[in-house]
């Protein structure tokens, strides 16, 4: 059951756990009938439901129909241009934005900007906000060349009117610098993060939750340009100052654990990072519960660190309780399920327990055929696992049948085909090359040489032209 409550003015607020009165606290506590409404001469209204998602998307829809009801009736009394239509308009656009209506959103917000600019002129803070609020919807739908100018535009405007240090301005930069992180220009994007993180920690302190998230987005970007060591400070940074101002139980917190445990890990400080990992999960599992997608991401996460330790058994047992609860909340062709297989499998298969883990592909690749189709990516890379496990246990025969399945199977003309094929054939030549059989065909080294030769850099993972002729 959910409690969803009305917000009233602050006139009206009552604090009701303060009130001794019965009175006062009217239905807490108490199972109230599905989406009622306590009684309208009390001091808070409170509207219960047992279905969160239906009530949050009637109540979205009912703002929705209000706003476009208010913009009406100020284009009616008071006319388009009025500052209470455009208000109403850039209202109704944010939540258009918020429901994924993207278009009718980003109209409102140009229509709104152009008003504003010839009213209000371009350096007025409302002209300056609803700028932002179209280069921000621009930016979300990937389309960072349109979305640069415009908050180039927006942040030197919020600069020379509101100052460095203005909330509008910090924001404007924060996206600026996403946009160029999502173009690739990651070093441009690090200026502006420093910038955002040393602005923030004059105005509000280094253990300001604003400032540790600014941290944290900077030693993301310094994971991405491998700055590992300075990254990993942040982090610990971070980490600290969740801990301090947010609890230990706290989700940014056990994210930020989890984040600096990942880092750790690439940094081969695996003893450093089991601990963490370990914390993450049993965080995870305390709060949101063991079989919550975060939990079972977070034991996923150890169960590989742990795989990496050589602590093969503890991975093992991890990932068959993953495996387990995944089946059970989706089922056993869910693309989550099919994946907690293969991370399994690749557990059995280390452990040397090769028979266990050839009945687990088995189960992925009819998954995968179930679900994907035949001739998906990863459907063909399963019947590729499932073929070098059958080799490694002596059933090159069967194992050949399948690759030449797959190779048929294969679209040279989806993206990453050509490789994939030439990945077929190679362990295809794999088992061909350890196999005395008349009954295997050996055509496919013809196959692999044209395309590995008609690869434009003479290379098809990792395999040369010259090496290829000479596998038999």
């Amino acid at each position: 059951d959910y409690c969803i409550p009305i917000v009233l003015p602050s006139r009206m607020a009552v604090n009701v756990s303060d009130r001794a009165s019965a009175h006062h606290r009217y239905g807490l506590g108490k199972r109230r009938p599905r989406c009622s409404v306590l009684p309208v001469n009390h001091d808070m209204w409170a509207i219960r439901c047992d279905n969160v998602e239906a009530a949050l998307r009637l109540a979205a829809t009912n703002m929705e129909q209000r706003l476009r009801g208010l913009m009406r009736i100020h284009e009616m009394e008071l006319g388009l241009d009025d500052p209470c239509t455009i208000s109403a308009a850039v209202r109704l656009a944010d939540m258009l934005r918020a429901q994924d209506s993207v278009e009718e959103a980003e109209a409102l917000y140009q229509c709104a900007l152009s008003k504003r600019e010839a009213m209000l002129g371009a350096r007025h803070p409302e002209t300056l906000a609803t700028a932002a609020r179209l280069a921000h919807l621009v930016a979300s739908q990937g389309r960072a060349e349109e979305a640069e100018p415009l908050m180039r535009r927006s942040l030197q405007m919020h600069e020379e009117e509101l100052g460095s240090e203005d909330t509008g301005t910090i924001a404007c930069t924060y996206n600026l610098a996403s946009i160029l992180r999502f173009q690739g220009r990651l070093g441009e994007a690090e200026m502006l993060f420093r910038h955002i993180l040393a602005t923030r920690e004059l105005k509000y302190g280094k253990s300001h939750i604003d400032t540790l998230s600014n941290a944290c987005d900077l030693a993301e970007l310094l994971e991405s340009l491998d700055q590992l060591e300075e990254a990993e400070g942040l982090y610990r940074r971070v980490v600290e100052g969740c801990n301090s101002r947010l609890g230990s139980d706290h989700p940014d917190t056990i994210l930020n654990i989890s984040s600096l445990a990942r880092l750790l890990q690439a940094q081969g400080k695996l003893d450093e990072a089991e601990p963490l990992y370990q914390l993450a999960f049993q965080g995870s599992k305390e709060s949101l519960g063991g079989t919550h997608p975060t939990t079972l991401l977070r034991a996923d996460s150890l169960a590989n660190l742990l795989q990496e330790m050589g602590s093969t058994d503890e991975a093992e047992l991890l990932l068959r309780t993953n495996l387990a609860e995944r089946e059970a909340l989706l089922g056993d062709q869910h693309p989550d399920a099919l994946a907690s297989a293969h991370r399994l499998a690749d557990v059995l298969e280390e452990r040397g327990a090769l028979v266990d883990a050839e009945a687990l592909w088995r189960r992925i690749v009819e998954g995968c055929e179930a679900r994907l189709g035949s001739s998906s990516k990863r459907t063909l890379l399963s019947v590729e696992n499932l073929a070098r496990l059958l080799h490694a246990q002596g059933k090159q025969i069967e194992a050949n049948r399948l690759l030449c399945h797959a190779f048929e199977q294969c679209s040279m003309d989806e993206q990453d085909g050509e490789g994939l094929a030439s990945c077929i054939l190679k362990s295809q030549h794999i088992i061909l090359s350890s196999t005395v059989s008349e009954d295997i065909p050996v055509e496919p080294q013809a196959r692999l040489r044209e395309v590995v030769s008609s690869s434009p850099s003479g290379f098809v993972l990792g395999l040369e032209v010259d090496e290829a002729e000479e596998v038999h």
